[in-house]
């Protein structure tokens, strides 16, 4: 009887520590979150423009379009309501994400006609006090957002 006891007691033990090492976060990151985020509003330096990041897309809220996104809208080559601004975010590290960002195509010898819109590769850095993100698109530049507080 002693043994079944101690076995079975054994047993629970194991058990225990097993179910503590499967509910434990292994540091991924993933599911509930943990870690930097993008998550929130918020405000491109220069335009004015806010674009609202939840998850893996990003749209905008506020559109305030110089003469070339007047004329995409004009055309009907975006919309100036709710238009996906990011898409298929994903960290790559800490404070590194990479996606798509819509761009708005446009004939160089007249750039202010829009002659379409795509989605362009991109690169996002988020600064460590997690206040501002740079945008980063290869062959185009760089653009600046910081974070949007009611």
């Amino acid at each position: 009887m002693k043994n079944i006891l101690k076995f079975i007691g054994i047993v629970l033990f194991v058990s225990a520590i097993g179910f503590s090492f499967v509910s434990c976060d292994d540091g991924g990151g993933g599911g509930g979150g943990g870690g930097p985020s993008l998550n929130g509003d918020w405000i491109a330096s220069g335009s004015g423009d806010v674009i609202r990041i939840s998850g893996n897309s990003g749209v905008y809220l506020e559109l305030y379009p110089g003469a070339l996104w007047q004329d995409a809208i004009r055309k009907g080559h975006i919309s100036a309501n709710r238009e996906q601004a990011f898409r298929r975010l994903s960290r790559t590290s800490d404070f590194i994400w990479t996606g798509q960002i819509k761009s708005v195509t446009y004939n160089t010898l007249a750039p202010t006609v829009s002659i379409g819109a795509n989605w362009v590769d991109c690169t996002i850095t988020l600064s460590y006090d997690q206040q501002s993100f740079v945008v980063y698109i290869p062959g185009i530049g760089t653009g600046t957002f910081s974070k949007r507080f009611w």
